[in-house]
């Protein structure tokens, strides 16, 4: 039986699936996996900070797989899904109606087009500085900015140079390929979810997901769409590429892993320089950087991939934490101007 850590030395995910398991684990289950989802090298990641459950698992039940026996075995016997699991849902028109949501209900308070520059806090509350417009005086601010962008801003407030460094957070690059096909083009079946490509088989894409097939009205009746990921900290250089050179080595591996023939009638490249928040060996220092610059700052919260964890679920838990954080403060201090919140977009 292997034995749980207890040392207080932070480990990366490589680290620790060659302890728990092997190394064709690692090269041909958690390589893919953590490059698909996180973008990341899990000889770079840290387990307790990018894989907290994982991590959990060690600590309070010795063995990784009796947790997860344990946890398949409760979701049988109650029907429930697993612990964390989420159901896959989605919009029409994408995620991007999430946010054309918020944008209605905020009308009359949304400002755009105008880029923070300055936030300053002061007995009299926050003062919030904004391109092409005067500085406005809150109550509280809640930052859900990427962390890179934290660097754009003159920050006078306890701590703020420090609170800078969290701009130094590492961002790698991913490309983003919407491609689609008829359906004849396609000899793989597409019936799951989708692919995720082990770094040892030198592939240019990191994973594919089946978009048509997990989601209605993706494509035309008789066409498919392929949503493909490629870059991340496993090939940062490729981004860079002009977009014909990006779709064409895409579509080198798309003809020998999903058999796709002749050029796709549907495309689109959508490229972020800085994507994915990367939670490497020492991250902690950030996350203590924030709590300490929160309890320095009293009406001042940090919400963000950067904080919390990257995924979808993360983000808006950790906005709901925000604003819990922000209104308890709200109601236990009385404000000279009101319980109004600036949120720097």
């Amino acid at each position: 039986m292997i034995e749980r850590s207890d040392s207080p030395v932070d480990e990366s995910i490589a680290a620790f699936v060659r302890r728990r398991f092997n190394q064709e684990v690692l090269d041909y289950i958690v390589n893919p996996f953590v490059a698909g989802t996180l973008a990341g090298d899990p000889e770079q990641l840290s387990v307790r900070h990018a894989m907290p459950q994982l991590h959990m698992l060690e600590q309070t039940h010795g063995s990784v797989m009796k947790a997860f026996l344990k946890a398949a075995k409760a979701e049988r016997g109650s029907g429930a899904a697993a612990p964390g699991a989420s159901p896959l849902i989605s919009f029409r028109g994408g995620l991007q109606e999430i946010v054309d949501a918020f944008a209605r209900e905020l009308t009359s308070e949304l400002r755009l087009r105008a880029p923070v520059t300055q936030l300053r806090g002061g007995p009299r509350g926050w003062t919030v500085g904004a391109a092409y417009q005067g500085p406005e005086t809150y109550d509280a601010v809640i930052y859900a900015a990427p962390a890179h962008n934290l660097d754009d801003i003159d920050l006078d407030l306890t701590g703020g140079e420090r609170l800078s460094t969290l701009s130094s957070i590492v961002h790698p690059p991913l490309a983003v390929l919407a491609l689609g096909f008829s359906r004849e083009q396609v000899t793989h079946k597409l019936d799951g979810f989708g692919c995720l490509v082990p770094e040892a088989e030198r592939r240019r894409i990191l994973g594919t997901i089946f978009s048509s097939t997990l989601f209605p009205d993706r494509a035309p009746e008789g066409f498919v769409l392929l949503t493909v990921f490629a870059g991340g900290a496993r090939d940062p250089d490729f981004v860079g590429s002009d977009p014909q050179t990006l779709t064409a080595r895409v579509l080198d591996d798309l003809r020998i892993l999903l058999g796709t023939r002749g050029e796709p009638s549907f495309r689109a490249v959508q490229v972020w320089p800085k994507a994915i928040p990367q939670y490497v060996l020492g991250y902690g220092r950030f996350k203590d950087i924030a709590d300490q610059v929160e309890q320095h700052n009293p009406g001042l919260a940090l919400a963000g991939t950067y904080r919390d964890g990257v995924s979808l679920n993360d983000a808006i838990s950790s906005g709901i934490r925000a604003a819990e954080r922000v209104s308890t403060m709200l109601s236990k201090q009385p404000m000279a101007g009101g319980v109004s919140t600036a949120e720097l977009h």
